[in-house]
């Protein structure tokens, strides 16, 4: 009688380079790089290549489409997921809730400034200047909230959680901005938890466009109304105004978000959104105590039949 002898099978361990293009710090990197070099490409050869009047505006708007199309096929090639945080559907709900939100706390800053003289208008310039930056501040906002939110802030929170991937996040979106012009500690300060906000903003619907409505109108208004410097880059926007009083006041050269009012808005605001984001059950537990469908925005493993 013959036996038939069974081998059994054995999953091949995975090569040394699979194990490190899978390990989270590399995904980091790679999707930075990913939706990163479109942006500078495009941007650093239209200025190359094209006189100034040439490349009014389209190269920016060309830039941000680029980068979320890049970060759009990352996703579905490397995650192998629907990219739900930019679900088309609710681009106009969020985004306007965002809009109206970045206001708010735009109006309600400088209104406090104002209220106690620090904030004077001197005239109007034309309306010109309220169209001329929106273009810079869409590629601006496109590519910060696709950076810091979907690519850092996401996919640290899928590994470590979302306690730790809010500070962490914060932290790095505060860092980026430390070479800007009159950054103080303050400053550094008000940044990270505008950081906080826009992850918090983020979790509140697991999407991308409230954060990034948010954050259009808080630079849009200061940028090309109010003309007050954003996070240190000169503004010269509808009204003539001026700052006047001690920098922890009005921001100084950084703009008002390095003024002890803004960091008192901002924080008061991020701190509703978490605590909303917590409220409904969308905190993220780090890997070692979580089942991996628990994590929002991420695919559900269906156990197969048989």
């Amino acid at each position: 009688m013959i036996r038939k002898t069974h081998l059994l099978a054995h999953p091949s361990r995975p090569s040394r380079t699979a194990r490190i293009l899978s390990f989270p710090l590399t995904r980091i990197v790679v999707a930075a790089l990913v939706v990163a070099l479109p942006v500078i490409l495009t941007m650093d050869l239209t200025h190359a290549a094209l006189p100034g009047p040439m490349r009014t505006a389209w190269p920016s708007l060309l830039a941000s489409v680029l980068c979320v199309t890049a970060y759009r096929a990352y996703v579905r090639r490397a995650e192998k997921r629907v990219v739900s945080e930019l679900e088309a559907a609710h681009a106009w709900r969020d985004g306007g809730a965002g809009l109206v939100v970045g206001a708010l706390l735009l109006m309600v800053t400088i209104g406090a400034l104002a209220a106690v003289g620090r904030y004077v208008v001197s005239g109007r310039n034309g309306w010109v200047a309220v169209i001329a930056p929106v273009a810079g501040l869409v590629l601006a906002v496109v590519f910060e909230e696709v950076l810091f939110r979907a690519v850092l802030f996401r996919m640290v929170e899928h590994v470590l959680g979302s306690w730790i991937a809010l500070p962490i996040s914060a932290v790095l979106f505060a860092m980026a901005h430390l070479s800007n012009a009159g950054v103080t500690s303050l400053a550094v300060g008000a940044t990270a938890m505008a950081g906080v906000l826009f992850a918090g903003a983020f979790m509140a619907t697991r999407r991308l466009w409230l954060p990034m409505g948010i954050h259009f109108a808080w630079n849009w208004l200061l940028d090309a109304v109010f003309s007050v410097p954003v996070s240190g880059h000169p503004s010269a926007g509808l009204l003539r105004s001026t700052l006047a009083g001690p920098d922890w006041l009005t921001g100084g050269a950084y703009g008002v978000e390095a003024s002890v009012v803004a960091f008192a808005v901002i924080s008061a605001a991020a701190l509703s959104f978490v605590g909303y984001a917590q409220r409904r059950g969308r905190i993220v537990p780090p890997f070692w105590r979580r089942h991996p469908a628990e994590v929002p925005g991420e695919p559900r493993t269906r156990a197969k039949a048989g």
